[in-house]
């Protein structure tokens, strides 16, 4: 019985660290609509992505919480790279390293 729940474990692992990785790039990609609406000069548009990458990063950031061990999965780099690249486009940005605080 002790294996099964073991199974059952890893498969939650698993599951979540798949809910980080698509946190992570639904994320990105709206950095990168970001971008693209601040060189369109639509700064509404562009806030409404910052609005959206931020939620995606603080998700991923909520799963990564519930993981039982963090383990070496590349995958959950990715938070870290999120970060970045918000930062990147909004440098004032402290509110992502709030959330993973």
């Amino acid at each position: 019985m002790h294996r099964a729940d073991s199974r059952v474990g890893e498969s939650r692992e698993e599951y979540l660290c798949e809910l980080i990785s698509s946190q992570v790039h639904f994320g990105l990609a709206y950095v990168r609509q970001a971008r693209s609406a601040h060189e369109d000069g639509r700064g509404e548009h562009r806030e409404i992505a910052r609005s959206i990458a931020m939620n995606a990063y603080s998700t991923a950031n909520r799963f990564a919480s519930r993981l039982i061990e963090r383990t070496g999965d590349a995958r959950l780099n990715g938070i870290e790279a999120l970060r970045l690249q918000i930062e990147s486009v909004w440098p004032d940005s402290t509110f992502a390293r709030q959330i993973a605080s």
